[in-house]
């Protein structure tokens, strides 16, 4: 074997190393948090959780129009419905981060508490981890099924395989309805950028109209000069020009003033325009950070991309779910060592001791035990990430109804009744 194949087998086994690593750290994660989420449906009490500052800056409409808007207090109370609505979605989005959160976070104190083992404890664990592996190992060698590359998603597709068909509707119409998002958020782009344009090139032609008037208003001065000095010094009548030179200034007078009137009317409604505008792309934006949450947590649990992936994946699950089912073994030995795994663990106090059935390799080396913690850390700061985003949408809609409240004090208490109705607090 030459050294370059050598380097090249090497690097291969380190990659597959570190993907069934990263498999393992997917699974121990999804248990912790389907077992969070079934326990948060049946009490689905607020979750403790440290407040965090918004990272996402929505649009703010233009403040020399805003105030000059007038709505109306039906379109107010409709402000209120839609942002009530929108805090509802809020809510359960941003239950299940906190929820993810929660299990990342038992998840390093349980490698902690492992790392903390006596040292004889810790040679015993270790020794057990291999056995399992090994009792693994031989047991996959009798299986008759090609290895697919899926082994994270089949296990997710296990877990829900009674309603996974109905999983992959979900995901198709959470997609389409994603590009409708996109779609709407072109448009809203595409107009608001038009009306830009108007808005900012309003006062040019204004200042155009006051050039002409300044330069009409000369012409005319020097116009009356002249005559005064041909009536002086000829003798000559001037009435007719001069009662033409006013009706000249008088005319393009008027034609100024309406004109300047007319850009103003036209610069005002424009920016009420352009307020709707953004309204409406900060609603967009809204819906799309709560789908696009949703497709990305269905994404990472099953490990695909979209749904077509998705919808093969599923196939070849079924396909080899069928060719198991032809498969008979006893591997009393590997339950043996499996229970013995777990025991260890237990008397460590570790929260969830199954889930380290899934992550062996990193029992076996310190690297790979030391790149499973970074890997949580960052998926702990993902979501860090994630609830900021959430805060921010919540803060954005409890300052766009403060504001219909400052506006029309009488809808203050219609605003606790839709509170009350949509079951959202202040906390």
């Amino acid at each position: 074997m030459s050294i370059f194949s050598f380097l090249r087998k090497k690097k291969h086994i380190e990659a597959e190393t570190q993907k069934q690593e990263e498999d393992a750290i997917s699974v121990g994660i999804a248990q912790s948090i389907e077992k969070k989420e079934k326990a948060y449906e049946e009490n689905p009490a607020e979750i403790p959780l440290e407040d965090y500052t918004p990272s996402i800056a929505l649009e703010e409409p233009l403040e020399e129009t805003i105030l000059q808007e007038n709505r109306s207090i039906e379109a107010c109370r409709q402000i209120l419905e839609e942002n009530c609505k929108q805090l509802q979605e809020q809510k359960t989005v941003h239950a299940h981060a906190k929820i993810a959160y929660q299990a990342v976070t038992e998840y390093l104190s349980d490698l902690q508490k492992i790392q903390r083992m006596p040292q004889g404890e810790k040679e015993l664990l270790v020794d057990t981890a291999k056995k399992i592996v090994e009792l693994t190992e031989e047991k996959d060698k009798h299986k008759q099924r090609r290895v697919t590359g899926h082994e994270m998603s089949y296990r997710s597709i296990q877990k829900e395989e009674h309603n996974i068909m109905q999983e992959l509707k979900q995901m198709r119409e959470q997609e389409d309805y994603q590009r409708k998002i996109n779609q709407d958020l072109r448009q809203l782009q595409a107009e608001k950028a038009a009306l830009t344009y108007d808005y900012e090139h309003l006062p040019g032609r204004q200042l155009l109209l006051k050039k002409i008037a300044i330069s009409v208003a000369a012409i005319a001065g020097s116009l009356c000069v002249l005559f005064y000095i041909i009536s002086a010094g000829a003798g000559a009548d001037i009435r007719i020009p001069f009662m033409m030179t006013v009706a000249m200034v008088s005319g393009v007078m008027a034609y100024v003033f309406l004109e300047s009137d007319r850009n103003r009317r036209e610069h005002m409604e424009i920016g009420v325009k352009i307020n709707r505008a953004i309204r409406l792309s900060n609603k967009v934006k809204i819906k799309y950070i709560n789908n696009r949450s949703g497709l990305d947590y269905a994404y990472s649990k099953y490990q695909v991309k979209n749904s077509l992936e998705f919808e093969n994946v599923i196939k070849q699950y079924f396909m080899a779910k069928e060719e198991e089912r032809t498969y008979e073994s006893n591997m009393e030995r590997l339950q043996h060592y499996r229970n013995k795994l777990l025991d260890l663990l237990a008397v460590q106090e570790v929260n969830d001791t199954e889930i380290w059935l899934h992550q062996l390799s990193a029992f076996l080396q310190e690297e790979e035990f030391q790149r499973l913690q970074d890997n949580l850390e960052q998926r702990r700061n993902s979501l860090v990430e994630k609830m900021d985003e959430n805060a921010t949408v919540r803060d954005y809609c409890f300052e766009q109804m403060d504001g219909v409240v400052v506006e029309y004090p009488e809808l203050k208490q219609e605003l606790i009744a839709l509170l009350s109705k949509y079951e959202i607090s202040f906390q």
